[in-house]
């Protein structure tokens, strides 16, 4: 009796002495792949993409954009994103203006793919094919503001707990402002969590918040003297309404797993919510939407069942579906 009480403490022992978690198992491949991903993206040429040369005046002209907006006042300063401006300030100092566009796609690219892959270890063949989902790969070959602000919130989404979590995530609406609605969303989340609304409740509270935004948005950027406010219409003309449906399938996938799902992903519930209610009326929406796409995704992966085959096989679906639509167009859709 002795003999096996001992075998067993020494079984126990040596397991933990020797853990090794999944994470660390899959660190070398998730850092090889992600350095891969942000190299091949930063090496394409600079002059064949959408918006490619807004981002060099960014470099060679920010600090002249920084003062115009200083000068307009503290509100229109803090509202047109002034660390991306300040980063650009900084990055002209150092870099040439290609550069300097190569350093931000393959800082933010590598930075958000390896959050990314090491989320869910288990599934990281899913993981690297979202990575090429359009929503999320355009984000470091044409909206390279929005990754970098991405690559940001999802530091402070994964890595930092707490208050600081708060203080990282908080930098992003400096550097793209559709993070200030994600952190509008966010605090409401967290709001309603508090309150212990029951789940039919919270998506009726996130319903109505995404109608107000819908209502409101136009007349918050112009009374802040925001960019947005002479760039955007507001409207969202000639939309097909097939991403509407594509989304709405994926909230119901969603919603059928229950109501411990919508507890745990109150949050990537609510976007999903607050995007389709905007979805006909403006059309920077969709870019709130693609700031939080990936918590979406990493959502899905946690389903079981024929709610993560739905969800999977919708997305796949989805992703070649609008390729194919963009295939005679110059680096699918994405080019000049």
């Amino acid at each position: 009796m002795s003999v096996a009480v001992a075998e067993v403490k020494v079984e126990t022992q040596v397991v933990i002495k020797n853990p090794v978690s999944k994470s660390k198992r899959w660190l070398p491949l998730t850092l090889v792949l992600a350095v891969s991903y942000g190299l091949v993206l930063a090496n394409f040429p600079i002059d064949v993409f959408k918006d490619r040369d807004n981002y060099l005046n960014y470099v060679l002209n920010s600090d002249i954009i920084l003062s115009i907006n200083a000068s307009a006042g503290l509100l229109t300063l803090f509202a047109n994103e002034p660390l991306w401006l300040l980063l650009n300030t900084l990055m002209k100092q150092v870099f040439e203006p290609e550069q300097a566009i190569r350093f931000y796609i393959f800082m933010s690219a590598t930075t958000f793919s390896f959050l990314f892959l090491r989320k869910d270890p288990g599934n990281i063949v899913w993981l690297v094919l979202f990575l090429f989902v359009p929503q999320i790969v355009k984000n470091y070959i044409i909206h390279l503001r929005q990754g970098v602000a991405i690559s940001i919130f999802f530091i402070g989404w994964t890595l930092v707990g707490g208050k600081k979590r708060w203080m990282v995530m908080m930098l992003t609406p400096f550097i793209h402002a559709s993070f200030f609605f994600v952190l509008i969303l966010l605090v409401l989340n967290k709001f309603t969590t508090r309150l212990r609304l029951s789940g039919v409740l919270r998506i009726s509270v996130f319903f109505v918040a995404g109608l107000l935004f819908t209502l409101s948005v136009g007349y918050l950027a112009a009374a802040v003297g925001a960019r947005q406010a002479n760039e955007y219409a507001f409207s969202a003309e000639g939309i097909s309404g097939l991403g509407f449906i594509f989304w709405l399938t994926i909230l119901f996938v969603f919603i059928f797993q229950g109501a411990s799902f919508i507890k745990r992903y109150s949050f990537e519930v609510f976007v999903l919510i607050f995007y389709l209610c905007a979805y006909f009326f403006i059309e920077v929406s969709g870019r709130v939407f693609e700031s939080t796409l990936f918590i979406v995704l990493l959502a899905g992966l946690t389903m079981k069942g024929w709610g993560k085959l739905a969800f999977l096989s919708s997305i796949l679906f989805y992703s070649v579906f609008s390729y194919a639509l963009r295939f005679d167009q110059p680096w699918l859709g994405f080019g000049v």
